[in-house]
């Protein structure tokens, strides 16, 4: 008597991995856009020392204009009070100077951080891509030979090989039913079941 053919299932093929690194900024871009910011910075710093230098001239100037017209009337007086009014014009200046040196400092730092996170997610998410490709590849190569080993069962079933195949079929197909919670078929959702050939 034939045995009734057992009904062939055959597993979902597992879905490809994404890519976590879509929508991130690259480390070369992360580093063009730090140097593109620094160099603002420094242009910013330059332009706002010329100008404050300029402005500390140009009231130099006008104080010594004031100065050589009053001169003639208060000489020891006006000259004491020009030199501590040229000091305090010098001080403000360097006070101004060193508020915008710190603040371009302060922006330079931040940015160096920003830049470091960004290209250390990056980097991270390189190497989560690389284990969910060797997962996949893994769960591709078990899956196709499952198939493989599906479709010899069921040619087997069919009666393609001799009866001594049918007696070895048998063997495989219990020992295939005692899979443990680690095959391929659990996997699947699919416990002790045989993959389904189309």
């Amino acid at each position: 008597m034939v045995a009734a053919p057992v009904p062939m299932t055959v597993p979902a093929s597992p879905a490809a991995p994404g890519r976590p690194t879509d929508g991130l900024i690259d480390p070369t871009s992360v580093d063009r856009q730090k140097l593109q910011h620094a160099r603002t910075l420094l242009d910013k710093l330059q332009a706002d020392t010329a100008v404050l230098t300029q402005q500390n001239q140009v009231r130099k100037q006008m104080l010594a204009q004031y100065g050589a017209q009053q001169k003639a009337q208060h000489a020891t007086q006006v000259e004491s009070d020009l030199q501590r009014e040229a000091m305090a014009i010098e001080q403000r200046g360097n006070a101004q100077l060193l508020q915008v040196q710190q603040a371009v400092m302060a922006q330079t730092l931040a940015l160096e951080k920003q830049a470091a996170g960004l290209t250390l997610r990056y980097q991270c998410q390189l190497v989560e891509e690389d284990r969910q490709k060797k997962d996949y590849a893994t769960q591709r190569t078990y899956y196709e030979n499952e198939l493989k080993i599906a479709g010899q069962m069921q040619r087997l079933v069919r009666g393609e090989q001799p009866d001594s195949s049918r007696l070895l079929l048998a063997d495989s197909y219990s020992r295939y039913s005692r899979r443990d919670a680690d095959s391929f078929g659990d996997y699947l959702g699919n416990p002790g079941g045989l993959p389904r050939v189309p």
